[in-house]
């Protein structure tokens, strides 16, 4: 890479100096290298850092997404349990209903037997002799 573009390659170009071609040339290239390192360090370091930053995001969100299944699971349990008491709230009703229908039927058909044979009494009252003529017999 002499006189070439040492840009390119992360090195810096060699300057004229009073030192042997070979040694500026090895000189300027531990140089450039250890700089490369130092950079590439800073690099790394930065890339850790953000790596350790988007680990401990994804990590809080699933801890809150635990949190939010947690509750969600607790909800569901919550409605699952309503869910049966109420079933168990309307079979209950459902009887009690099913119980007043048959005494509703019941009673109907009392009160039509009952308001038959008042039909029939108050026949018979009214063909029976007055009271004043059964005294005098």
């Amino acid at each position: 890479l002499k006189g070439g573009n040492w840009g390119v390659v992360g090195l810096p170009a060699p300057s004229a100096t009073a030192m042997p071609e070979s040694q500026h040339t090895s000189a300027d290239r531990v140089e450039g290298l250890a700089h490369e390192l130092r950079r590439l360090k800073r690099l790394v370091g930065g890339l850790q850092e953000e790596l350790k930053t988007g680990l401990n995001g994804l990590l809080n969100e699933r801890a809150s997404l635990r949190k939010r299944t947690e509750w969600l699971d607790e909800a569901t349990n919550d409605a699952t349990h309503q869910r049966a008491k109420l079933e168990d709230r309307v079979a209950v009703l459902e009887e009690r209903t099913v119980a007043l229908e048959s005494r509703r039927e019941i009673s109907t058909k009392s009160f039509e037997s009952l308001s038959a044979r008042l039909t029939e009494l108050g026949i018979e009252v009214a063909a029976a002799p007055p009271p004043t003529k059964i005294q005098h017999a």
